[in-house]
């Protein structure tokens, strides 16, 4: 198994602290209306995993029930906790304001920058 990524990292931070949520890597797989997912990708260049200081993004999609608020208050929760704590297998982790937007069919969704620097 190779070097942990700077997504597995994120990932592993995560997924504790949003019960309920699909925490995807790469891609957006969507299970219905009511499914709410977090999805960490790369934002372009090399490959993530080819390079010590990865850019990534975090989308936070709600289901369509779900209020704006709602999905913002993970997106502070996660912003809260990489302040607070540095992911395992990470030197520095930095995430920017999450900015709104709304899927084609109504979900509420933010999405916000990472930059990430591996520990090795």
């Amino acid at each position: 198994e190779g070097q942990m990524t700077a997504a597995d990292a994120l990932r592993a931070l995560i997924e504790p602290l949003a019960p309920g949520w699909a925490v995807q890597l790469g891609l957006w797989r969507d299970g219905g209306p009511e499914h709410r997912a977090i999805v960490i990708r790369p934002a372009g260049g090399l490959s993530a995993s080819l390079i010590r200081e990865p850019l990534l993004t975090i989308m936070v999609i709600g289901g369509q029930r779900d209020t704006p608020t709602a999905v913002g208050s993970i997106c502070e929760t996660i912003g809260a906790a990489v302040r607070q704590t540095v992911p395992a297998g990470l030197v520095n982790c930095t995430m920017g304001e999450p900015s709104f937007f709304q899927t084609a069919e109504d979900r509420p969704a933010y999405e916000m920058a990472v930059s990430a620097m591996l520990s090795y």
